[in-house]
């Protein structure tokens, strides 16, 4: 059998928790045509060429390459192919998911996290390069996914369900949403964790848990929940509000909160840092803050995740994370409560201290 036409790069070859492939010129396919018909005429031969090297089953993520610096993300598993519109590159924490790029004189450039681990890829050519493809690539696996390279805890943010009814108010909603949302749950290791929530008013109250709790608990009139317990999942709901992650990985101790315009207004996750300063002896200056999607201009009047951001940094939070990605610009992926019409579903974002990683 002939050698393959691919190409394999050293330092990523040393990495052994990710596979690569470079393919080079196939011989005897006539691909003197424009760009759809010459990847038609390739098509077999990349198959083969994925099947050969462990690929071949793996759902394959592309980005339509428009020469501009879009970055699309893969979060959650995907079970099939998938082209991003709009995009030049695409990332994922997802293990057996292949990322893709078609290139001829542009660049494809190859990033690895191996610690977190994730990884990116994107096409860049001259105006790609200019507009910054590769720093915005590097920039949103920084922003995704560095809660996932904290080793004593797990978090997750789910996305719209798809197949489910949720044009209703917000208990039928959520009562619609119950068991795909515990479904995540078991998937993701919160499956049997007590689940501690807030009432969700508003306001700026945070609720705080310092000893063992053994079931599912609801704190009314409050807007956040901190702990230092290994093994609560602590849980807000939101639809075009943010939904903050607080990590203290040294103390350790974990906070999340609910922040929306009026949330945001009163302090909600100054409160919650606060409250972890205060209750646990967390330093701001240890701290991560990663902030979740939510509503944006031009959608809303104001932009309150910067805000959030502001708050967290007077406080002396220096690493702090916002992937500036707005809700109700893409209602495949998310709930809106403004662009709904406030008939939606809800994201249920969870954070929790890992009980089987020590100190």
């Amino acid at each position: 059998m002939p050698p393959l036409p691919v190409e394999k790069f050293g330092a990523l070859a040393e990495q052994p928790n990710c596979h690569h492939v470079f393919t080079e010129r196939i011989p005897g396919i006539d691909v003197s045509h424009d760009k759809a018909e010459a990847l038609a005429r390739l098509d077999k031969a990349h198959q083969g060429i994925r099947d050969a090297i462990g690929f071949g089953d793996w759902p394959l993520l592309t980005a339509q390459q428009i020469h501009g610096n879009k970055i699309a993300v893969a979060d959650t598993p995907m079970e099939s192919d998938k082209e991003f519109p709009g995009c030049d590159g695409v990332i994922t924490n997802q293990r057996g998911t292949a990322l893709g790029v078609y290139v001829a004189d542009c660049c494809a450039v190859y990033m690895v996290d191996p610690k977190t681990p994730a990884v990116g890829i994107a096409h860049s050519g001259r105006k790609g390069t200019e507009l910054g493809v590769v720093a915005n690539t590097i920039e949103q696996m920084i922003k995704r996914f560095a809660l996932a390279a904290l080793p004593n805890c797990r978090h997750v943010f789910t996305q719209r369900i798809p197949g489910i009814d949720v044009s209703h108010d917000k208990a039928e909603a959520l009562a619609r949403l119950e068991k795909a949302h515990q479904r995540i749950r078991d998937a993701t290791g919160f499956g049997d964790w007590p689940l501690l929530t807030a009432k969700q008013i508003h306001g700026n109250k945070i609720a705080f848990v310092d000893a063992p709790v053994e079931s599912d608990k609801e704190f009314s009139g409050c807007d956040g929940v901190i702990t230092n317990q290994r093994g609560v999942a602590l849980g807000v709901y939101v639809a075009d509000c943010c939904a903050v992650y607080m990590v203290d990985p040294k103390t350790p101790a974990v906070g999340i909160a609910h922040s929306g315009r009026k949330g945001t207004e009163l302090g909600v996750v100054p409160s919650a840092i606060t409250q972890m300063i205060e209750r646990f002896g967390s330093d701001p200056a240890n701290m991560i803050v990663q902030l979740s999607p939510c509503i944006r201009p031009p959608h809303y009047e104001l932009d309150f995740a910067a805000e959030i951001v502001r708050q967290c940094r007077a406080l002396g939070v220096k690493e702090i994370h916002d992937p500036a990605v707005c809700t109700a610009c893409d209602l495949d992926r998310y709930y809106s409560y403004r662009a709904e019409k406030g008939k939606t579903g809800r994201m249920l974002a969870l954070l929790g201290l890992n009980p089987a990683i020590a100190d």
